[in-house]
């Protein structure tokens, strides 16, 4: 019975720290597209290398 409390105990600390993983991930993800758009970072790169969206 004490195996199978561990084992639910463990596997809650793991679901816990994936989804925290992810949700960190997320935010950064999220910051990092801020920052782009901020800074008109893909712009000047399409720009430069003679990219365009329009077609």
């Amino acid at each position: 019975m004490t195996y199978a409390m561990w084992g639910i105990a463990v596997g809650l600390a793991l679901m816990f720290g994936v989804s925290l993983r992810q949700y960190r991930r997320s935010l950064l993800r999220r910051q990092e597209i801020r920052w782009l758009g901020e800074h008109h970072v893909l712009d000047r790169l399409r720009k430069h290398l003679g990219l365009s969206l329009e077609k």
